[in-house]
C-alpha cells in the first residue's frame, strides 16, 4: 500500500493501481487500502465503483470524507458534498467549490475567507463570487490576484461564461487580453470549456498511522 502512495505521488497511476490491488490480496478489507482503491476508481470516473470502495473504508480516518465530498460533486449531489467537506475539511476550495455549486455564495465566501493562504485557485473562486454577487471590485481584485498566482487562470478566465458581463469591459480586457485563450501552454485555440474548472485534491493514505498521510493529486471539475 505504501509503495502505491509512493507511485501514485509520482503520476504512476496504473503501477499505483496495480499496487494496491496486490495490498488489498494480502490484507483483504484493510479500509485505508479500500480508501486508496477508490481513489483510483474515482480517477478512473468509474463513480458507483469508487462509492462502494469508500463505503468499504468507513473508520479509515477523515481523508474518506474528503473523497466522498468529491465524488459527490462528480454526481451533483453538492448539499451532501459540503456535509462530507464540514467545517475541518482539509481542502478549502473543495468545500467552498462545493458550496459555490449548491448555491451558498455567502458560505463558499466564508469558507475561502478562512483559507490560511490563498492560492490562486482560491482566488479565482472568490472571483466567480464576487461576479455572481455584483461586487465588481472585490472581482477584479481576487482575479487579478489568481492570475498573479498562477497565469492559467488568464487563459480560464477568457471563456468563462461566469464573467460574460465583464467581457466587453475595458479593465476586464486589460487583465484578460483575447489573445490570452491562445498562449497557455502554448497551444492555440480554447482548451477549456465555458465554465469554470477547478482542480481538486483526492486524499490517499499510508499505513501509517490510523489516519494516514495525505497523497494529493490535481483533477478538475467540470461544471
Amino acid at each position: 500500500n505504501n509503495l502505491g502512495t509512493v507511485e501514485y505521488n509520482l503520476g504512476e497511476k496504473e503501477t499505483a493501481a496495480a499496487s494496491f490491488q496486490k495490498a488489498d490480496e494480502l490484507d483483504p478489507k484493510n479500509p485505508v487500502v479500500q480508501n486508496n482503491l477508490g481513489v483510483i476508481a474515482l480517477k478512473n470516473n468509474e463513480l458507483i465503483k469508487a462509492e462502494e470502495l469508500f463505503g468499504a473504508a468507513s473508520g479509515a480516518g477523515k481523508e474518506v470524507n474528503e473523497n466522498l465530498g468529491i465524488l459527490k460533486i462528480k454526481q451533483g449531489q453538492y448539499e451532501t458534498a459540503v456535509k462530507y467537506l464540514g467545517e475541518g475539511s482539509q481542502n478549502v476550495a473543495n468545500r467552498a467549490l462545493a458550496q459555490l455549486l449548491a448555491g451558498d455564495n455567502n458560505g463558499a465566501l466564508h469558507t475561502l475567507n478562512g483559507a490560511p493562504v490563498e492560492s490562486g485557485r482560491i482566488a479565482y473562486l472568490k472571483a466567480i463570487i464576487a461576479a455572481r454577487t455584483a461586487k465588481t471590485s472585490m472581482f477584479y481584485e481576487s482575479l487579478g490576484t489568481a492570475i498573479n498566482k498562477d497565469i492559467a487562470y488568464r487563459a480560464l478566465a477568457r471563456t468563462d461564461l461566469e464573467f460574460a458581463k465583464y467581457f466587453d469591459e475595458q479593465n476586464f480586457k486589460l487583465l484578460v487580453p483575447e489573445w490570452a485563450i491562445t498562449t497557455i501552454n502554448g497551444k492555440g485555440g480554447i482548451i477549456y470549456p465555458p465554465f469554470f474548472i477547478l482542480p481538486a485534491d483526492y486524499f490517499m493514505q499510508s499505513n501509517d498511522s490510523a489516519v494516514g498521510s495525505n497523497i494529493q493529486c490535481k483533477f478538475y471539475f467540470f461544471s
